[in-house]
């Protein structure tokens, strides 16, 4: 049994549990490097992966649209999907919550279609997702589901941002600005009713010499992020302070303290900056040598350095930057540590709330989700090829990998 202790968060009137530190094991249980099923092996664009048993998982290839189930105990793999305009087919394919029946619900945002996906005798199977009013999604602008539930209710989440029609953004006065977001849940055949507004993720807009207009991310900016936890919705507007966990029902059951952020230094600054850079330049010519006719895509991206170059920055990093709901109803908060590249993590029972552990990984892992002390984790080699891992999380006492 792990024992914690309850300290009072100060200013905030709840708990906070002094848990142990964690650590994964150096086994690895399972690495898609070694399957011999090349839908597993060689993977194109990682999209995400969720357990959906504590041996069986799923994962999105965003290069071929395919859903591709995977039973580490048995090595059977199947999958669904494909890229396409069918009903089985996809065309910008996201994982959105796990159906709760053993299989995945899968949000087209190009489609306007929520599907749920599962293994029907050894083969892959996409079917429409009933309970929701498919025409919620089309048309407004940034509107997408965040969540889905057993019963069919969906949370959808709308920015409340005016536009002059559904491509075309309102004109913007350069500078750091904010978008109003309203979270609404929407219960088979009721009316759909608002939860709460917040305020989006701070960006930048900026004006080019040449008259180009562009808006991105601010450096180190305060974020608006969520995550569903099993029935429950989680989200963070990272300069409140606070998680705010809702039920099904819309209600909020618990709020869970955030870390403070960390100061960030000039030279990490510059440094993201950077790193922002090189990836911009690495899109543009991806997208160039993709592109046909006569409009050159990729220059767009290569204007848009000249905004990355003059997008403020904060100089305290907001404390968190991700957040998953496992398959056993935790919540992991992913902490902003600006001067380490390793993934830190607070692992909590969203109902207490309990904090119950933390974990630090290995540079180069990331984690994308968890079944009891199994980690389900994204890693790349020196080519940048992807790879999928499955490790344990050590045993209070066991054995584990250095991080000095």
């Amino acid at each position: 049994m792990l024992l914690v202790a309850s300290v009072p968060v100060v200013g905030s009137g709840m708990t906070q549990s002094i848990s142990p530190d964690r650590h994964l094991t150096q086994t690895t249980l399972f690495h898609s490097a070694g399957h011999p099923d090349a839908r597993v092996a060689e993977i194109g664009e990682l999209r995400g992966a969720v357990y959906l048993a504590a041996d069986h998982f799923v994962f999105l290839d965003a290069s071929s649209q395919l859903l591709v189930f995977v039973d580490v105990s048995t090595g059977a793999v199947a999958s669904a999907g494909g890229k396409g305009d069918g009903p089985q087919e996809f065309k910008s394919a996201g994982l959105l919550s796990r159906s709760g029946d053993g299989g995945v619900t899968v949000w087209d945002s190009q489609q306007d279609r929520i599907s749920v996906a599962h293994v029907v005798n050894g083969r892959g199977d996409v079917s429409a997702a009933p309970g929701y009013d498919r025409s919620l999604l089309m048309g407004d602008l940034g509107t997408r589901p965040v969540a889905r539930y057993r019963d069919g209710t969906v949370v959808i989440r709308t920015n409340a941002m005016p536009s002059r029609d559904q491509f075309q953004l309102v004109d913007r006065e350069p500078g750091v600005f904010r978008d109003e977001h309203q979270y609404w849940l929407v219960v088979p055949g009721r009316e759909r009713r608002l939860m709460f507004d917040a305020m989006s993720s701070e960006r930048y807009s900026a004006t080019s010499a040449t008259g180009g207009r562009a808006t991105t991310s601010l450096i180190f900016g305060h974020l608006l992020i969520h995550t569903q936890v099993g029935q429950h919705l989680a989200v963070a507007q990272t300069d409140l302070g606070t998680v705010r966990v809702f039920d099904d029902a819309g209600n909020v059951t618990s709020e869970i303290p955030l870390p403070p952020g960390v100061p960030v230094s000039d030279e990490r600054i510059e440094a993201e900056r950077n790193r922002l850079l090189t990836d911009n330049d690495a899109m543009s010519k991806r997208i160039s040598q993709g592109s046909t006719g006569d409009f050159d895509f990729g220059g767009l991206w290569r204007r848009r350095g000249e905004f990355i170059r003059a997008v403020p920055a904060n100089r305290v990093a907001p404390p968190i930057d991700h957040m998953v709901g496992d398959l056993g109803g935790r919540l992991w908060l992913r902490q902003v540590r600006p001067d380490d590249d390793r993934e830190h993590w607070q692992v909590w029972d969203p109902l207490g709330p309990n904090l119950m552990f933390t974990l630090t990984l290995s540079d180069g892992e990331q984690i994308l989700d968890a079944a009891g002390d199994r980690v389900l984790l994204r890693t790349t080699d020196e080519f940048d090829l992807e790879y999928l891992l499955v490790k344990e999380i050590a045993k209070q006492g066991q054995g584990c990998a250095s991080y000095e």
